[in-house]
């Protein structure tokens, strides 16, 4: 199976509000973990929002584009102190790929799967489960790589064997 994401890009807030919304994007399944927020202890920016993604996920809500963030992480506490965070749902233990959660949010946003975007940093739980829903796709790269152990790097990189090249990489900024 392949996926072919509409764009990778370094980083959410590297990826450009104004022309998802000009492709019809009304709404945004996000993961949580090392996508919006870093995983890692050694990150300095560990168990927040950084900055950038911060303002990004602002930029998004004030265009109009409504967001829900699934995560398979099934810590309890955890997952409520980082919708209070977030400021916006989030639903835990989301089984990505097989979509359970996935169409729990997409419920959630009320929009069809036409009008909603999956955005992650893993090709086998956010890629596939987007596919899977017949929405786009949106890959970035995980905000806690420089910190995650090489064995992580090899298993990401392997995971890669099932993305085709980007349909619009011009959704990515690299001016920023």
């Amino acid at each position: 199976m392949w996926i072919t994401p509409w764009a990778n890009a370094p980083s959410i807030d590297r990826l450009d509000i104004d022309a998802l919304w000009e492709r019809g994007i009304r709404g945004l399944l996000l993961d949580l973990d090392n996508t919006l927020v870093p995983n890692h202890p050694l990150h300095p920016e560990y168990g927040t929002v950084p900055v950038a993604v911060r303002a990004w996920l602002d930029a998004a809500q004030t265009k109009g584009i409504r967001l829900v963030c699934v995560t398979n992480n099934k810590k309890l506490a955890y997952c409520q102190k980082a919708e209070a965070l977030l400021g916006f749902p989030l639903i835990p233990a989301g089984k990505k790929p097989w979509g359970q959660g996935l169409m729990q949010g997409l419920r959630q946003l009320d929009l069809s799967f036409k009008e909603v975007a999956v955005i992650g940093d893993r090709p086998t739980t956010d890629g596939l489960g987007g596919h899977w829903l017949r929405c786009p796709v949106l890959l970035v790269a995980s905000l806690s790589y420089p910190y995650e152990p090489k064995l992580y790097h090899v298993l990401r990189a392997m995971e890669y064997w099932i993305v085709k090249p980007a349909l619009y990489p011009q959704l990515v900024k690299y001016d920023c």
